[in-house]
């Protein structure tokens, strides 16, 4: 008939009949079903909705390029449509996807289900090639750390493979990367966290990490008030070239390095000068910028003797300036305030010690400084322990590990700076302290006593590296005596004369340099040197320093450590072993003291034989517990002459003097490295009733 039945069900009901699309010569056609019927077959399809989304697997931006489109859609080719666009398609139809240089296009799709939903959804993935890579460049601020090692690297495990900063990596796989940072040679840098890139086929990535750091302070007090009142600032020049404007009394804060400060120019007040500095990781300065009138300015003036003829390169400086004055040269224009005269330093000369001194408006100080004549000990020494195949000793850098604050002999306990200049790199080359003595005799107490580093070539160095320590001579004879914490002590083979300004006294080439000859040192390695394993430092290596070894600090810079290595390990004990029995020949120097906070008192120090006497153990500040003192207290002796013994009470220790006479000595440790000794004077009762009881009152040390 040509008509298509609508709203047809298998029962009883309505139904209405059109003409199919094309056939205009029916009407449509209405009418009732009396009787249930038999549906053979419907056709009701429709059109699907569907809903197509457009994305990368990698996860990132769509591709401008990609489209999708119904195959079969248009007679005249495939209508592309865009990512997230919608359409309808018939059951069967086939969805594809354009192709994009550099991308693998999605599988087509066939819609084969009708969605529950009003729209079929339907993503398409395109995906990177297998034989797609990836570059990653990584840049590490600011630009000084890097010179410090700063680095970067890719981690994978405990491996890290190191790239130097704006390094770029090519031809990386796609995927997850774990990057790390090096620590710097500088303490006070700190390295960026870890951190994870992703990296996508055909991407370039540039990452910036800037490594941190403990800031300089730059503060600044500007003076007199007027001078606020009319405008006054001041500005620091840091290193990147920029100028940072100041008000009084704030803080500038930045990273180590070279900074300049400079003071605004106002109408009727000359300007303070410029000030150049250079400051270190974490160091802070303060400056006062003193504006001043003309009427307000001194006059300086400064002698120097000896004056016929002054010293050459003798000269003075004020504050921090660089400029040099001679003998009697006159300053002007000396503002008001607080100064400093610090003298240039000249070779055979002591340098005199800085003036300070306060200045009013108008002031004409006047001041005098005297160049003393001095003598200069060129040494060099090598030490056993140490001592490594190149003639070299070994040196790693401690002053940056801390050990070098100050020097551990109780005869020279001063504390220096080792110069930070890289160029130097003296922290690489400082092997340790030593100790520089002179004496008038080779028995006699030493009247010099200087504390020096000691180079790894040899040389006794000062702070800034250089050989030569400066000394007064005194009288015809000077024995030269060098010290060390656990070598034996040596003495030079004949005096130096008072009369002859610079010494070079070199122990390494030759055992007749050595007082005692050969006895006195050891040859290793082609140079002769100081015998390594003296632990307690009382001139002799026994079997008491090889105790010692076994109960005190092993860690660091320590009596036990005598190859430098900062931990004591057998090798150590070998060259006591390998030494036992060698004694040192500077015979006016048998001990070497370290700086010590560990004591022992007795209650009296000469005693008679088979005599008890009770020891004490105190420390400065506080330490351990009496108890524990004695816990360490070694029950032989460094000397027995009485065939003494000791033995433990408690809080304190007992000494029994032995049948003998003579001098006992204890000596006692804690395993923090610290030391002491203590002497007994041992008589008989014969020689007590002949000398009298003076003899044993004389002995008392006032412990009750």
């Amino acid at each position: 008939m040509g008509l298509t039945c609508l709203g047809f069900q298998a029962n009883a009901g309505s139904v209405t009949c059109r003409p199919e699309s094309g056939n205009s010569e029916l009407d449509e056609a209405k009418g009732t079903i009396e009787e249930p019927v038999h549906v053979a077959e419907t056709d009701l399809e429709t059109p699907v909705p569907i809903f197509v989304t457009l994305s990368l697997s990698d996860g990132r931006r769509t591709p401008a390029e990609a489209r999708w489109a119904i195959v079969g859609e248009g007679s005249a080719g495939l209508i592309w449509r865009s990512n997230n666009e919608t359409s309808s398609c018939m059951l069967g139809s086939t969805i594809t996807y354009s192709p994009v240089s550099g991308y693998l296009s999605p599988p087509d799709v066939v819609v084969s289900n009708r969605p529950a939903s009003d729209s079929l959804y339907i993503i398409g993935r395109y995906s990177l090639p297998p034989d797609a890579k990836a570059t990653l460049t990584l840049d590490l601020s600011p630009t000084q750390v890097v010179a410090l090692g700063a680095k970067w690297g890719f981690r994978s495990g405990t491996d890290v493979t190191w790239y130097e900063s704006g390094v770029t990596r090519t031809n990386l796989t796609p995927g997850l990367y774990k990057i790390t940072f090096a620590e710097t040679s500088v303490t006070g840098w700190h390295k960026p966290d870890d951190c994870v890139a992703f990296l996508s086929g055909y991407t370039t990535v540039a990452i910036s990490k800037a490594y941190s750091f403990d800031p300089v302070h730059i503060s600044c007090e500007i003076q007199p008030s007027s001078a606020l009142a009319a405008g006054a600032q001041w500005a620091v020049y840091d290193q990147a070239g920029l100028w940072h404007w100041m008000t009084n009394g704030t803080t500038y804060s930045g990273p180590p390095g070279s900074y300049k400060v400079m003071y605004k120019s106002i109408d009727g007040w000359p300007q303070p000068p410029e000030t150049n500095f250079h400051l270190n990781m974490g160091d802070s300065i303060s400056l006062t910028g003193h504006y001043e009138r003309p009427e307000d300015y001194g006059v300086l003036q400064v002698w120097l003797s000896p004056s016929n003829p002054v010293p050459p390169g003798a000269g003075w400086r004020l504050d921090s300036f660089t400029n040099v004055y001679g003998h009697g040269d006159v300053l002007t224009n000396l503002s008001i305030g607080a100064h400093s005269i610090s003298f240039c330093d000249v070779p055979g000369y002591f340098t005199p010690k800085p003036i300070g001194f306060h200045a009013a408006a108008g002031d004409r100080p006047s001041f005098s400084a005297v160049y003393q004549r001095c003598h200069q000990l060129n040494i060099r020494v090598a030490l056993e322990g140490p001592l490594m195949t190149n003639q070299l000793m070994r040196a790693l850098g401690l002053a940056s590990l801390g050990h070098f604050p100050k020097s551990p002999y109780i005869a020279d306990p001063r504390k220096v700076t080792i110069d930070p200049d890289p160029a130097l790199a003296l922290d690489l080359k400082i092997v340790d302290w030593v100790l520089i003595q002179l004496s008038a005799g080779t028995n006699s107490v030493p009247y010099f006593s200087r504390s020096a580093f000691l180079r790894h070539d040899g040389w006794v160095v000062d702070e800034k590296g250089q050989p030569g320590i400066q000394a007064q001579l005194r009288g015809a004879t000077n024995w030269l005596v060098i010290q060390h914490r656990n070598h034996l002590a040596v003495m030079s083979a004949s005096p130096l004369d008072a009369g002859v300004n610079a010494h070079t006294n070199d122990f390494t080439q030759s055992e007749t340099a050595y007082r005692g000859g050969a006895a006195a040192a050891k040859q290793v390695q082609g140079l002769w040197c100081m015998v390594a394993g003296d632990t307690d430092g009382d001139g002799a290596i026994t079997e008491l320093d090889c105790t010692m070894t076994r109960s005190i600090r092993t860690l660091g810079v320590c009596r036990a450590d005598v190859d430098m290595t900062l931990t004591a390990t057998s090798l150590d004990s070998a060259f006591r072993s390998n030494n036992l029995g060698r004694v040192s020949h500077a015979s006016c120097a048998s001990e070497t003291i370290l700086a010590s906070r560990l004591f022992l008192r007795a209650e009296q120090q000469t005693v008679l034989s088979l005599s008890t006497t009770r020891v004490v153990a105190t420390s400065m500040p506080a330490g351990p517990t009496e108890s524990e003192y004695y816990a360490l207290i070694d029950n032989g002796f460094i000397v027995n002459s009485s065939s003494a013994s000791t033995a433990v009470h408690g809080a304190h220790m007992a000494y029994v003097a032995g049948a003998g006479t003579g001098v006992d000595r204890v000596q006692f440790w804690l395993p923090t490295d610290t030391l002491c000794r203590f002497d007994f004077n041992v008589i008989s009762p014969e020689m007590a009733t002949n000398a009298g009881k003076a003899i044993v009152l004389a002995g008392t040390t006032g412990l009750n």
